[in-house]
């Protein structure tokens, strides 16, 4: 591992982007599609790896992400599902 934390990104399925399209409270900030979310996403994911960062997609559970969100009573927004990405990698990557 390098020197730089262990980064998490969401990965969405077709049919779990078309989820998070229906439940997002931040819906205006999304794109329309799953395609233009896929050129997007990796756009950032090349960004990210340019930086030097290790990173690792996350395929998003949309019923575990809506649960996780009710239980912290927190909107389902892009900083919310960052918190939720970056909770599941910690609990992933813990050293031994």
């Amino acid at each position: 591992m390098g020197d730089f934390p262990i980064t998490g990104i969401a990965y969405y399925t077709r049919e779990a982007y078309a989820q998070l399209l229906q439940g997002a409270d931040d819906r205006s900030s999304l794109c329309d599609t799953w395609e233009e979310w896929l050129l997007e996403y990796e756009k950032a994911l090349n960004g990210l790896k340019k930086e030097g960062l290790e990173v690792y997609p996350y395929l998003m559970d949309m019923h575990e992400l809506k649960a996780w969100c009710t239980s912290r009573r927190i909107s389902n927004t892009g900083k919310s599902r960052a918190a939720f990405v970056s909770a599941k990698m910690s609990m992933r990557h813990k050293p031994d």
